[in-house]
């Protein structure tokens, strides 16, 4: 197991050098992301960016997938030290609220603090995101694809609403 995680930590070092439009998103971006850099989380099943509706930067405002149009409230921060993206111009992290291990619990901001419940990781495959602390992965609650539907965690399963892609 930790050798998979190496290996994904790895994959995640390998940044995109270019920068594309938001309409080209989902056929130009890539799955890993890494280093330290900006980037626009995507959704493989809605083509839609993770983002905190309207921007409303607050602990406990939850991620959702909205239309990708390059706005900060779509730009996270990533380094390669540890996988927890920062939300932009903030110090909040996305996290799951109160470090939960339940499936569907949300994806939220908090203050970045280290925790388990804020630090991620590139699957195997690199297309799943998983939380470490509850070993679920990133998803589109019910693999919606309306604009605004919640990030949530699940059991990691394959599905397109747990398919991720980078751009920076």
């Amino acid at each position: 197991m930790f050798k998979r995680v190496l290996v994904a930590m790895a994959t995640l070092l390998a940044i995109m050098a270019t920068a594309i439009s938001p309409a080209s998103a989902e056929t130009a971006a890539t799955r890993s992301a890494s280093g330290a850099g900006w980037i626009h989380i995507v959704n493989g099943n809605s083509g839609q960016c993770l983002a905190i509706g309207g921007g409303n930067a607050y602990p406990g405002a939850t991620a959702i997938q909205w239309t990708c149009n390059g706005r900060a409230e779509q730009t996270w921060y990533v380094d390669g030290h540890a996988w927890s993206p920062i939300y932009y111009n903030s110090e909040l992290c996305i996290a799951i609220g109160g470090g939960s291990l339940v499936r569907g619990a949300k994806a939220i901001l908090w203050p970045c603090n280290g925790g388990r419940e804020q630090l991620w990781y590139v699957g195997p495959d690199v297309a799943e995101i998983y939380n470490n602390n509850s070993g679920l992965c990133l998803a589109i609650s019910g693999a919606s694809l309306t604009r605004g539907a919640p990030a949530i965690q699940w059991t990691c399963n394959g599905g397109r609403e747990q398919d991720w892609w980078f751009y920076n």
